[in-house]
């Protein structure tokens, strides 16, 4: 089927979306032991991902894997790539310690805290098996399908898709805020492998503080002290890594390195009509209005 990448790619985040509904429903029914459990949901992951990437690529073709980027992570880019990191980790901490204390979604516990079963199948499982997929989907398919229109709307465009591939309304801005910052690090490194370690340690740290960060949200007293502090953080953080990105760019200018992803300069209405081709493309709606549903009707079934 001939369709330009950018109209295209929305199918793979649709297909990961309905598949997802399907291992969801699977898991739920498995009756099993614990570690086989697991092991059940690492390959029903895997399958969430990879068959939908299979049907992707025999329907529209535009899998390659020197636009994902398998490259390793440029060398001068790892400062950028740790301070990436803490901002990804300082940032989603308070957003989710802000939705938390407005109640827009409830305190979270450690769900794996007296599970039976070896810490590092617990960590493959919910860590980095998902970590690994979805940077190869959305940061290795999606975003450079999305750069033909610029850099701008792909991390936009992406980043709304992953955040709906989490079929979660109350942690929307968080999923949406992690996806810009693993974009910009696969941009900075020239590599999907800096958002996929940078994913994967958020995963573990998120398994294993978040029970705590929900403590300190929902019952700190001077909470609103905590959280202007962290935001001074973040922001100095930001304002040093856009610093030091600058200088990253500097260098791969000097070294003549191709920017193969950077479309040409395009003119106001040029920009207009690029983000145009990513955000209301039939596919993108289509995949928008599939989220809405879904979170229709799961708010539905809790009610």
């Amino acid at each position: 089927m001939k369709l330009k990448p950018y109209t295209s790619a929305p199918f793979l985040a649709i297909f990961v979306y309905l598949l997802t509904l399907c291992a969801e429903h699977i898991l739920s029914t498995l009756d099993m032991g614990v570690n086989s459990y697991l092991l059940a949901s690492g390959g029903i992951q895997l399958c969430t991902y990879l068959l939908p990437l299979l049907l992707y690529g025999l329907l529209f073709g535009g899998i390659s894997p020197k636009r994902m980027r398998f490259q390793p992570p440029v060398a001068k880019s790892v400062p950028t790539a740790i301070l990436l990191t803490v901002i990804l980790l300082l940032g989603s901490a308070l957003i989710s310690m802000l939705t938390i204390r407005l109640g827009i979604s409830p305190p979270t516990e450690n769900t794996f805290s007296g599970i039976a079963a070896p810490n590092a199948l617990i960590l493959l499982v919910f860590a980095i098996i998902p970590a690994v997929c979805e940077e190869i989907v959305f940061r290795g398919v999606i975003l450079n399908s999305f750069e033909l229109c610029g850099t701008a709307p792909a991390i936009i465009g992406t980043s709304l898709l992953f955040a709906f591939a989490h079929m979660s309304l109350e942690n929307l801005p968080l999923y949406f805020f992690a996806s810009v910052v693993l974009c910009f690090a696969t941009y900075i490194s020239r590599s999907i492998w800096s958002a996929i370690i940078i994913h994967s340690l958020y995963n573990v740290l998120a398994i294993g503080l978040g029970g705590y960060i929900s403590g300190v949200a929902a019952h700190l007293e001077s909470f609103s002290l905590l959280f202007i502090v962290m935001l001074f953080l973040l922001w100095i953080f930001v304002i040093v890594a856009l610093t030091e990105s600058s200088r990253v760019y500097r260098t791969y200018a000097e070294k003549n390195y191709d920017s193969g992803y950077t479309p040409q300069k395009l003119s106001s209405a040029g920009r207009l009509k690029a983000s145009a081709s990513v955000y209301f493309s039939l596919p993108f709606l289509l995949a928008v209005l599939i989220y809405i549903a879904i979170i229709v009707f799961s708010m539905q079934n809790i009610a």
